[in-house]
């Protein structure tokens, strides 16, 4: 969505990624993708995913199409909200390395 956030708001902090950590392997993983902070990741010098949590409530954003996409991944994340990140997370990788070429 152009315009998501209007102010910068921080990034979530590495311990509350825990219950993540076999998807966050899977991502670090991937050929090209670099995690700078935990759970911030870039191809070369583009950020392509982060996190962030406020409230209670997890998401994160994943860069696609030139836009930062929600992708809701909460505390306690099902099964399927964890494969539509691994999935998001490959498809915007993807879209950097094919523009990279």
């Amino acid at each position: 969505m152009p315009g998501l956030y209007k102010t910068s708001m921080a990034h979530t902090k590495p311990e509350n990624l825990k219950d993540l950590s076999a998807e966050l392997a899977a991502i670090r993983a991937l050929p090209g993708m670099v995690e700078k902070k935990p759970g911030i990741f870039y191809f070369k010098s583009a950020g392509i995913l982060h996190f962030h949590d406020k409230d209670g409530t997890r998401w994160a954003d994943v860069k696609l199409a030139g836009e930062w996409t929600r992708v809701d991944v909460d505390f306690g994340a099902s099964k399927a909200a964890k494969a539509k990140l691994l999935k998001m997370a490959s498809a915007a990788l993807a879209q950097f390395q094919k523009a990279a070429k």
